[in-house]
């Protein structure tokens, strides 16, 4: 055992927690590549044992016990310094058949973004990413070629960015030259994000033009498979 202190971000969800990157179509305790944790951080001393199965380890702080679920590179076979950990919280389950959550931020042009504005209208990709997210980026070229695609054939396409750089935004956003909607809102980002259940960026959801959630954990092909579909069925 060793008393150590590290840093995570935190919300103890039913006495067990994940630490690291998660994909966006997994549990907390399912980790693996494909994803990035939006989460803050804090610090928290206690002391850790090492489990044998090298994913788990449990904290004992005074009063409390609690199981970490770590993913292997976090931890070490002498159960040393932990470094910077991470953790993401409990959040909202969506599934397709759900109505979206409705929401409105701020544009990165400055104007405001409503999801009602599209009820009736247009369906809606929703993107949630960050240009610190590798794995965001990679989705950018199939996001940005169906919001060109589709954006006459009734899709509206959304980035809501989880960047915590403006600059950096908007200088991707040139760079790349997205011409679809982009929302950075410091203020309301990560509400939205709790309140669609996004545990992990890349996240895509698709929403019909009724705001009910058609098809969510898109990646790659399935996404414009996603649309087409949709569009072709309205």
């Amino acid at each position: 055992m060793n008393n150590v202190q590290f840093n995570i971000a935190v919300m103890f969800i039913a006495g067990t927690v994940a630490i690291g990157c998660t994909a966006n179509d997994q549990t907390p305790a399912d980790q693996t590549k494909g994803g990035v944790a939006i989460t803050d951080t804090i610090t928290v001393s206690g002391t850790i044992v090492q489990m044998g199965d090298g994913r788990t380890i449990a904290i004992r702080t005074p009063g409390q016990a609690q199981v970490l679920v770590l993913e292997s590179r976090d931890v070490t076979p002498n159960s040393a310094p932990l470094g910077d950990a991470r953790i993401m919280e409990e959040r909202a389950t969506l599934s397709a058949g759900d109505i979206a959550p409705e929401f409105e931020a701020k544009r990165l042009n400055g104007s405001t973004f409503r999801l009602a504005d599209y009820r009736g209208k247009k369906a809606v990709l929703i993107d949630f990413w960050a240009t610190w997210c590798p794995p965001c980026v990679d989705e950018i070229p199939a996001i940005k070629s169906i919001a060109e695609t589709y954006r006459d054939q009734g899709l509206e396409v959304v980035g809501v960015s989880l960047d915590y750089d403006e600059q950096a935004l908007r200088d991707f956003v040139k760079e790349e030259k997205l011409s679809y909607v982009q929302v950075f809102d410091e203020d309301k980002a990560r509400t939205i994000a709790k309140s669609y259940g996004v545990w992990g960026i890349p996240s895509v959801f698709l929403v019909d033009k009724n705001g009910v959630i058609n098809a969510l954990k898109l990646r790659g092909d399935r996404t414009e498979a996603a649309v087409k579909k949709l569009l072709d069925t309205n």
